[in-house]
């Protein structure tokens, strides 16, 4: 019989999907899984929010929210729902407040 770590794939998928070696490599230079990916998705927000696109705020909301699920960070999840739900109905009065929280939420 083989042992477990004979079965054991080559390549796993870390918190945020990306690939890691389990043998003989490094995880990218990050403080915390999707840091990079975080930053990225936030200058979309943002572009957004200065363009008052509300479709593209949902847009940037949601794929922030499937990151915030895929890190296990609930309270990032909520702000960025609550951000998709206001571009999704077209009410971005309270976008900016929202943004705002989401940098405190992201220093925690």
């Amino acid at each position: 019989m083989t042992s477990s770590e004979d079965m054991m794939p080559t390549d796993v998928e870390d918190k945020v999907g990306s690939p890691v070696c389990t043998q003989g490599g490094t995880k990218p230079p990050t403080s915390r899984p999707g840091r990079l990916s975080v930053r990225i998705l936030l200058k979309d927000l943002d572009k957004a929010l200065k363009a008052k696109s509300s479709h593209s705020v949902a847009q940037a909301a949601h794929a922030l929210a499937e990151l915030a699920l895929r890190t296990g960070r609930i309270e990032f999840f909520r702000v960025a729902l609550t951000l998709e739900t206001m571009g999704t109905y077209d009410e971005l009065d309270g976008a900016p407040a929202m943004r705002a929280r989401l940098d405190q939420v992201i220093a925690r």
